[in-house]
Parts: C-alpha cells; structure tokens; sequence
C-alpha cells in the first residue's frame, strides 16, 4: 500500500507543472511531449520577427534570441542551474513544432506567424465570464442538417451547448 500511495504522490508531482512550447506556447504537463533545444538551435532564426510589426516589446529574457528579434514564448524558456551559480538556458518546444524546425520548416502554429495577440491590457483583466463573452470579437455557431432519416451511420448525439430545431426538408 505504501508503494502505491508513492507511485501515485511521484507521478502528482511529475505532473503538476506546466509546460509551455516557446514556439507555439501551447500548454502541456507531460515532459516527455517536448523536446528541449539549445537557445543556439540554428533553426530558431526561421522565427525571426520585425519588430516594427509588433506593437510591443516580444522579448523573452535570452539575449541572443532578443538580438535576433527570434519571437518565443518566454514561459518556454527552461532554466536550470549550472555550477557557478548561473543559469544554463535551454527551450522546450513541442513535437509538432521541433518536427518543423527540424526539417527547417516555418512552423505554421508559432507565434511568428502573427499569432501573437500581446499583454492584456489592465482594464480587461478583472472581467466576470459574462462579460467576457460580451465583448468578445467572436462566438462559434455551428449547424448540423440532417437531409435523410436516421440510420445506423447518422449521429446520435452532440456533445456541448447546442439547440436542436427539426426542420421540414422536403
């Protein structure tokens, strides 16, 4: 029993931190979804951003990258003691992304590709769901028709906040 209740605290503390991929900023708890990459990484020069095209300051605390105007997410950043009381700088970056970069591919989810949407501004920061959700700059709507009877194939089920409304398609 006492090596249960340690397996299961060891595995609660593995993954009770967030991971977050420099490139996409997509948000993970598993280590072993990322891969972590040197600030040297030759293919970080693919998320070279002008920074005349950004209303606000991207840096991300790693000079090199910083100099280069190289757009992550500084959350990405992993850094780690090194001996002298410094630290040594590293990236995680998700498979998806690495992939990319590995085959020196601009990865179409980074934040370079113009998927930065900046700091928030302090007077949206205390909002109450609702009115988050009435000023927001969209809403998804979707509509399922179904043009013939039920069979074995049609859906049963939709999961979410949905409405049905039978319509009349003959």
């Amino acid at each position: 029993m006492m090596n249960l209740y340690r397996d299961c605290y060891r595995e609660l503390h593995r993954q009770v931190h967030n991971i977050v991929c420099a490139c996409c900023s997509c948000i993970d708890h598993d280590p072993a979804l990322f891969e972590v990459i040197p600030t040297n990484y030759p293919s970080l020069s693919r998320l070279v951003v002008d920074p005349d095209l950004v209303p606000f300051d991207f840096s991300c605390g790693v000079a090199t990258l910083d100099r280069q105007h190289v757009m992550i997410d500084p959350l990405g950043v992993k850094r780690s003691p090194d001996g002298d009381g410094g630290h040594n700088l590293s990236l995680y970056v998700c498979r998806g992304c690495h992939y990319h970069l590995q085959t020196n591919r601009f990865p179409k989810l980074s934040l370079a590709n113009c998927r930065w949407i900046g700091p928030q501004p302090d007077e949206l920061k205390d909002l109450t769901w609702i009115e988050e959700l009435l000023i927001a700059r969209a809403h998804i709507v979707g509509m399922i028709v179904r043009l013939q009877e039920r069979s074995s194939s049609s859906y049963f089920a939709v999961k979410g906040h949905i409405i049905l409304l039978p319509q009349d398609t003959t």
